[in-house]
């Protein structure tokens, strides 16, 4: 995870003005199986820029924020101010032991080490504490989008990790969570085409090319949205997506 963290130090503007808030609906409805209330210590686990973490402060909660990458941490405590925010993995979580009610990640958990990070999950949940995971993911059912999956080799990135599942039968095989539980929310990005490249750009994969190799995709990928939708830079394009919610508590 540490070595992730520095890989999206390069791109914390790109992340945070390309990547889509999360559904009002969808954050509702973590909060209430989680049973977020007000008086409820939440800790957000590789919060990012805090685009989930915005969400989970409209409950009330306490909500702690852990980030592996120190300027995404910065740009987080630049955007919520009053958030705690702390440098630390989902391997290491730097709280003691059952101190907090509920632990969220978003859009990373299939990128930690599954087991350990578990192990971690558990030490600092208290008896009886939820767990809830969610992801904003790109819709690949309709036609110009499995175009655009297939121009930016979607599928050999990070999302497969998710999208492959491993790690939900990881979570279930250690015994320390009931099984997790799924609910789907569809929803859509709203954006111009600048927007909309700086998403693609935020792509952890597309982070980790050479510069020039970068700019020759995002060039590519600017030029099938501009002809596709026969639009101009400043026109809003809608990018449908999903956001995937699993829960369970800790045994």
């Amino acid at each position: 995870m540490a070595n992730l963290g520095r890989v999206f130090d390069q791109a914390v503007e790109e992340y945070q003005r390309g990547r889509p808030e999360y559904p009002q609906e969808a954050i509702l409805f973590l909060a209430k199986v989680l049973k977020i209330t007000p008086g409820t210590t939440v800790v957000d686990l590789a919060a990012g820029t805090g685009k989930f973490t915005k969400g989970l402060l409209t409950t009330g909660a306490k909500v702690i924020a852990v980030e592996p990458s120190p300027e995404m941490g910065r740009k987080l405590k630049e955007i919520l101010p009053s958030t705690e925010v702390k440098e630390g993995s989902a391997e290491k979580i730097p709280l003691p032991d059952q101190s907090v009610d509920v632990v969220t990640v978003a859009n990373a958990f299939h990128w930690f080490e599954t087991e350990p990070a578990l192990k971690e999950i558990h030490r600092v949940l208290r008896p009886g504490g939820k767990l809830g995971l969610i992801w904003g993911i790109k819709d690949g059912t309709t036609s110009w989008m499995k175009e655009l999956f297939q121009l930016i080799e979607y599928e050999k990135g990070a999302i497969p990790q998710y999208m492959a599942g491993e790690w939900v039968k990881t979570v279930d095989a250690t015994g320390l969570f009931t099984p997790l539980q799924k609910k789907v929310f569809p929803f859509v990005q709203q954006a111009p085409v600048g927007v909309m490249l700086d998403g693609v750009a935020s792509l952890s994969y597309i982070v980790a090319m050479t510069k020039k190799e970068r700019e020759l995709l995002l060039a590519k990928v600017k030029r099938f949205l501009l002809n596709h939708f026969r639009a101009d830079e400043k026109t809003e394009l809608t990018m449908p997506y999903h956001a995937d919610i699993y829960w369970a508590e800790r045994l």
